[in-house]
């Protein structure tokens, strides 16, 4: 299982690896563009996909700038779409890998920059570090971001989206995101599944945090190595029995839903306790449900 964050504890996270690793922020940005890159090569797409990549003056821009350098050395037509004014505003490790991109790669500023039939943009444009509200040029940009119609893929998160508790007000629709080490609160909740589309969590080798979330993500890897395996000689009686009480008369979805739930999940025999007798649905629909009245 993997710990959740809410975003104002990234940045403690990230100092307490550096400090006990010995590595520096570029380094560990490089092994974040590294495997997001590893990432994207499994996706198989063609070498003549041509890839937008947006980026901001902050930490996001400096992985945009890194990720533009590494699928360039995959031969990968990349052309870097600035989101601000001044290099004078771009952070430190944005200034070191924006001068090790090749002389070759194009790069725009964005309000001179026209869409055109590019299949995929990279939005490395603001991170998990946003505090406040958006100022109205910040919703701006991120409007005109979401005018692309190809695939978008957000680093960390997408552009705009609060990593916690914040006031919300726009957020590029992305098609991916593309999470490093651990996902963010703000990626499971309900209200902003339209903006973070399917998450991806990619190990950027920070390991187990020495700080403790109260909030785990179960990846698939979890849940297989907990399921009893079957053998030949398998029983119901082998994998355990569970009840489920609840329900009523002209009111049992939830109660078939959680019978079945249990069956598919790998329990060997599952009880539907109930406060009606003789409730035919359950039993018709999962045969090897069954179903007991109240008090029974």
């Amino acid at each position: 299982m993997q710990q959740i964050y809410p975003g104002n504890q990234v940045k403690i996270l990230d100092e307490a690896f550096l400090a006990t690793s010995g590595l520096t922020s570029h380094e560990l940005m490089e092994n974040a563009a590294k495997e997001f890159v590893r990432w994207f090569l499994d996706q198989h797409f063609s070498d003549d996909t041509s890839v937008i990549i947006v980026v901001g003056a902050g930490n996001n821009g400096g992985d945009g700038y890194a990720i533009a350098r590494l699928l360039c050395n995959h031969d990968f037509s990349v052309h870097l779409v600035e989101m601000f004014d001044s290099d004078d505003s771009l952070c430190p490790n944005g200034v070191l890998n924006k001068n090790l991109l090749p002389q070759d790669v194009q790069i725009s500023h964005w309000k001179s920059f026209q869409f055109s039939d590019s299949e995929l943009l990279i939005d490395s444009f603001l991170g998990v570090g946003l505090v406040g509200v958006l100022r109205e040029e910040t919703v701006e940009k991120i409007n005109w971001i979401n005018q692309f119609s190809g695939k978008i893929i957000s680093v960390d998160i997408p552009s705009g989206l609060p990593s916690e508790n914040g006031e919300f007000v726009q957020a590029v629709k992305a098609t991916i995101t593309v999470t490093f080490q651990f996902p963010k609160l703000s990626l499971f909740a309900p209200e902003y599944a339209q903006y973070s589309g399917d998450l991806v969590v990619v190990d950027i080798g920070m390991g187990d945090s020495i700080i403790k979330s109260e909030a785990f993500y179960i990846q698939l890897k979890d849940v297989i190595g907990l399921h009893k395996k079957f053998n030949r000689f398998s029983y119901k009686g082998d994998f355990g029995k569970v009840l489920i009480a609840g329900g009523s008369l002209g009111k049992m979805g939830a109660l078939k839903l959680a019978c079945g739930s249990a069956l598919r999940s790998g329990s060997g025999l599952v009880y539907a306790l109930v406060d009606e007798i003789g409730i035919p649905i359950i039993q018709t629909s999962l045969p090897e449900a069954m179903c007991l009245p109240h008090g029974n």
